[in-house]
C-alpha cells in the first residue's frame, strides 16, 4: 500500500490534479505501471497527450517522495484509489484524484449518506439561516455534510452540521499550509475534528482560478446531490451544480427572492428542473427508500439548538491543547506544523445596505481592535443575550472572525 502511494502521487504531479487518468489506469493496469512503462509503450497506449508523455518523462519520483515525506511529517493523511475508505463515487469519475490529503477521519470519506450544500460568499441573513437550518437537521438525520470552507452558505453549513452533532467534510481549493482564508481557520479546525478536510492539492499549493472549478467536481462527485442556496448566475455553486447534473447527482435549491439578482442563479435551477426545497424532508424522501433505516426524517423536525456561543463552545477556540497544535500547527508550541497566517491586512469587508441596526453597531465596535464580547456590549449598549445572537449572525455571514482569547474582530479581504 506504502508503495502504490508513492506512484499514485507521482502520476498526479504528472498530469496535473483534474486531468482524465481512468484511460491510463484502464490501459497500464497501476500507476507503477505507468512510471515503468517506456515512451514507446504510453505513446501507442492512446492514454496520453503528447505534452502529458514529456511530463511524465520529466516528471522525478523524488518529488512524490517528498510530498509523502511532508504529509507524514506533518500529519496528513493521503488516500489513494486502492484504500478502502476512498470515497467509491469518485472513484466512478474518468478524472478521480490520484491522492486526496486529509486531515481529520479519512473514515467518513467513504460515507454513502452525504450532500453537497453550496451557495453565495456574500449570503443574506434569510439565505445564512435557510443554510444552517436545512444542514442541522440533514446532518442530524443521519446524512454528512460536504461543502467548500468558504465564508456564507459554506460556513454557515458546516458550522450546523457540527453544532448539530453530526460530520461535515470541506474540500479545499488550495493545499495544506498556505495563507488562504486565515478568518476561517478556527471554523477549519472543528471540521477536521468532526469529520474531515480534504484537498486534490499536495501540500503547499496555493488557491488560484483553475484551483476551485477543479475542487468543485469533488464536491459534486462525492455527494448523493447537490444543494444550492443562494447563488447568482455567475456564482461558483452553479459549477457545482453543473458537475452533479452532469455526473448523474441530484440538484436541490431553495427558491429565493424574484426580485434580486442574488437568487436568479438559483432560481434558474429550479426552473431547469432542481428540485425546489422548503424543508429537510425535501431532501430526505428521496433517499430514504435507497436507504432503508439509514436515515431518520423525525430527527429533522426537532428544533435547532441555538448556535454556540464563544462561551459554550470551547472547541472553536484556538489553545485546546497539543492535539489540536499537532494537527493544525502552533508555531508557538509545535516544532512541526504546516505555516500558519495572520488576519488578514486588507480593507474590512463592509457590512451591506440592508444589514440590521444592531449588526452595524457591533461591526463598528470590532472595526480595528478585537474585543471580547462583554467588551462589545459596554461599547454598544447591547444586552449580552441579543449580543451573542447578532455576533453569530456575523460570523456565519462572515464579517467578523473570532480570534484567541474570545475576542471578535471585522474581517478584511
Amino acid at each position: 500500500m506504502m508503495e502504490n502511494r508513492l506512484y499514485w502521487c507521482w502520476l498526479q504531479q504528472a498530469l496535473h490534479c483534474g486531468a482524465r487518468v481512468d484511460e491510463a489506469i484502464a490501459a497500464f493496469g497501476s500507476p507503477r505501471s505507468v512510471y515503468e512503462a517506456s515512451e514507446y509503450e504510453r505513446r501507442i497506449s492512446g492514454a496520453f497527450t503528447v505534452k502529458q508523455i514529456e511530463r511524465l518523462s520529466d516528471t522525478p519520483l523524488h518529488q512524490a517522495q517528498e510530498i509523502l515525506r511532508t504529509c507524514d511529517k506533518y500529519a496528513v493523511h493521503t488516500v489513494t484509489p486502492d484504500d478502502p475508505c476512498y470515497p467509491a463515487r469518485l472513484r466512478e469519475l474518468p478524472d478521480f484524484p490520484c491522492v486526496l490529503y486529509v486531515r481529520g477521519d479519512p473514515g467518513v470519506l467513504g460515507e454513502e449518506l452525504s450532500l453537497a450544500v453550496v451557495g453565495t460568499r456574500q449570503a443574506t441573513e434569510y439565505a445564512a439561516g435557510a443554510a444552517r437550518a436545512l444542514a442541522g437537521a440533514l446532518a442530524r438525520s443521519g446524512m454528512v455534510i460536504v461543502s467548500g470552507g468558504a465564508l456564507g452558505i459554506d460556513s454557515a453549513a458546516h458550522r450546523a452540521a457540527i453544532d448539530a452533532g453530526g460530520r461535515t467534510i470541506c474540500y479545499m481549493g488550495c493545499g495544506f499550509g498556505v495563507h488562504y482564508l486565515m478568518t476561517n481557520s478556527p471554523l477549519r479546525r472543528e471540521i477536521s475534528e468532526h469529520g474531515a478536510l480534504v484537498s486534490e492539492f499536495p501540500p503547499g499549493t496555493p488557491a488560484g482560478k483553475s484551483t476551485f472549478p477543479i475542487r468543485n467536481r469533488l464536491i459534486a462527485g462525492s455527494s448523493l446531490g447537490t444543494l444550492v442556496i443562494e447563488a447568482g448566475v455567475r456564482s461558483g455553486s452553479l459549477i457545482t451544480a453543473k458537475c452533479a447534473r452532469e455526473m448523474g447527482r441530484d440538484v436541490f435549491a431553495v427558491p429565493g427572492n424574484i426580485l434580486t439578482s442574488t437568487f436568479e442563479g438559483a432560481n434558474q435551477l429550479i426552473r431547469d428542473g432542481a428540485k425546489p426545497v422548503f424543508s429537510a424532508r425535501d431532501i430526505l424522501e428521496e433517499y430514504g427508500a435507497r436507504f432503508p433505516g439509514r436515515l431518520d426524517p423525525a430527527a429533522a423536525d426537532l428544533p435547532l439548538p441555538p448556535a454556540a456561543s464563544p462561551e459554550e463552545n470551547p472547541a472553536r477556540q484556538h489553545s485546546r491543547g497539543r492535539k489540536n497544535h499537532a494537527l493544525h500547527g502552533d508555531t508557538a508550541t509545535q516544532a512541526h506544523e504546516l505555516p500558519d497566517a495572520p488576519h488578514g491586512t486588507g480593507t474590512v469587508r463592509l457590512l451591506p445596505a440592508d444589514a440590521a441596526p444592531e449588526q452595524r453597531l457591533i461591526h463598528e465596535a470590532v472595526l480595528h481592535t478585537p474585543l471580547r464580547a462583554d467588551e462589545i456590549a459596554q461599547r454598544t449598549g447591547i444586552p449580552v443575550r441579543d449580543l451573542l445572537r447578532v455576533l453569530t449572525q456575523l460570523e456565519v455571514m462572515g464579517y467578523i472572525v473570532q480570534q484567541q482569547g474570545k475576542r471578535y474582530l471585522a474581517v478584511k479581504e
